[in-house]
């Protein structure tokens, strides 16, 4: 499944990037967005963080890093965004002969899940540094 939303992420990139592909369009100013990323007041230094826009078919994906921050390296088109973190599964590996266990999400579902996630983000020229505290 979450291959799925991997596909469906870049597909929903790919067709963004072809938008504006003619000779007399010009290309929009994009904006550099970073920020970061707590769960439970501790930062979630693996895992991405994705902005996906239903109205426009915009999306774009940054890496989480040391401190739980984050930069969209291309920048991000200014616009209201539904943000949705990805992150680590707890998946110690079992013992020998041990049955693996079911792997476990780390990061609660609902933030995962655009239809769920009650994250957002409106990026402008004025607001373009975010900060998510999610919540178990």
């Amino acid at each position: 499944m979450r291959s799925c939303r991997w596909l469906f992420v870049l597909a929903i990139a790919g067709l963004s990037a072809l938008q504006g592909c003619s000779e007399t369009s010009t290309i929009p100013k994009t904006v550099e967005v970073s920020g970061t990323v707590t769960l439970d007041g501790k930062p979630l230094t693996e895992g991405t963080v994705n902005f996906s826009s239903s109205s426009t078919g915009d999306a774009a994906i940054a890496e989480l890093k040391e401190g739980g921050r984050f930069l969209f390296g291309n920048g991000v088109l200014p616009g209201t965004y539904r943000v949705t973190v990805t992150g680590p599964v707890n998946n110690t590996p079992p013992a020998p002969g041990v049955t693996p266990p079911v792997l476990k999400f780390i990061i609660p579902s609902k933030y995962m899940d655009p239809a769920s996630t009650d994250l957002k983000a409106t990026v402008s020229a004025e607001s373009s540094d975010f900060k998510f505290d999610l919540v178990k």
